[in-house]
């Protein structure tokens, strides 16, 4: 079996089935475009050459964050279907201190990429604390426009989506169940995040 070569080192060595796309919305689209020819090529110039520039990563939580290396993935995958065996990849860290962060270095580090895809840009936005005047200093996306009418309507889907952050159960039990579950409602109650609530009625 055909190994692919590996052709530089890095800050650690990761495993592409454990990378986690950063680029994706909610709605799924991706930050950045894909070709189906570009990608032949791309798997082609691995094929031959093997990965010459390593994988830049975010871990967060114990998870791998594909921080640059989108479309190798892709093509990676493509050629492990091919019968290529794939080794641990060479890749140094992203240091963001938490999501909003890292979306921004990666729309910084993406904004002069052709295969950017301008229709994804406000999905991608939605979740980031992001001003128009700080996008303007330091984005440049061809062929998009920063507009204050852009920025109202990515803070109205913000604040729709913060109502949907908890979700409500309503439990209606007898007085005599209440006496027999309390102590398991008390260990409950304790977990972070639960709030608990009790009426009559």
């Amino acid at each position: 079996m055909e190994t692919l070569k590996i052709m530089c080192t890095g800050e650690i060595q990761v495993d592409f089935h454990d990378l986690i796309d950063l680029q994706m919305t909610e709605s799924g689209k991706s930050l950045k475009k894909t070709d189906d020819g570009k990608i032949n090529k791309l798997a082609k110039s691995l094929r031959e050459y093997g990965i010459i520039n390593n994988l830049q990563v975010w871990i967060h939580d114990d998870k791998i964050y594909c921080f640059d290396a989108h479309h190798r993935k892709i093509a990676l995958y493509q050629l492990e279907r091919e019968g290529m065996k794939i080794p641990l990849l060479p890749a140094t860290r992203c240091l963001a201190k938490d999501f909003n962060e890292a979306k921004k270095l990666l729309l910084l580090k993406e904004s002069k990429n052709s295969w950017i895809d301008v229709d994804a840009i406000d999905d991608f936005l939605a979740d980031i604390d992001f001003g128009i005047d700080e996008a303007k200093v330091v984005i440049e996306i061809p062929d998009f426009e920063w507009t204050e009418d852009r920025f109202e309507k990515l803070t109205e889907k913000e604040i729709e989506l913060v109502a949907y952050k908890k979700t409500h159960i309503l439990i209606s039990f007898s007085p005599e169940i209440i006496s027999k579950i309390q102590k398991y409602i008390e260990e409950i109650i304790k977990i972070d995040g639960v709030e608990y609530e009790q009426s009559s009625n």
